[in-house]
């Protein structure tokens, strides 16, 4: 998140999966090498949580200073940008009918799922830019 790696930050992370209860048998190496203080939880990372990267499996929220307020908006913009250009061509191939009749049904199920990672992602990433403070 491009955050400044010698200052201590405090965060969220969230997840609903395995991911939170790695982290909990992890969490004293995470603070010690990412030097992040995590509070963990279940679920998805509140709306205007800070600076929020996203995954399938977890949410991570951190509170950065305002001074990197600006990085993680510039961040988010590139990451939305890019998420909607995948979100296009993946329309696009499930929309051709040629594609559909000749490719294997495992690969229009595969796309699908990332279609399906690619919206989930792009939400989160939207929520996150909002709960940004303004530039």
């Amino acid at each position: 998140m491009k955050a400044d790696p010698k200052q201590a930050l405090e965060g969220t992370l969230s997840s609903g999966g395995p991911a939170l209860d790695l982290a909990r048998a992890q969490a004293e190496v995470i603070r010690k090498l990412a030097g992040v203080n995590l509070e963990l939880a279940a679920g998805a990372a509140p709306r205007g949580a800070g600076a929020v990267h996203s995954s399938p499996e977890f949410d991570l929220a951190l509170r950065l200073p305002l001074a990197q307020a600006g990085a993680q908006r510039t961040r988010l913009e590139k990451q939305i940008e890019q998420l909607e250009k995948l979100i296009a061509g993946s329309r696009r191939q499930l929309e051709d009918p040629t594609f559909l009749g000749r490719a294997p049904a495992h690969v229009v199920d595969s796309i699908r799922r990332k279609l399906a990672e690619y919206e989930s992602q792009l939400e989160k990433s939207r929520v996150a830019l909002e709960g940004l403070p303004p530039a």
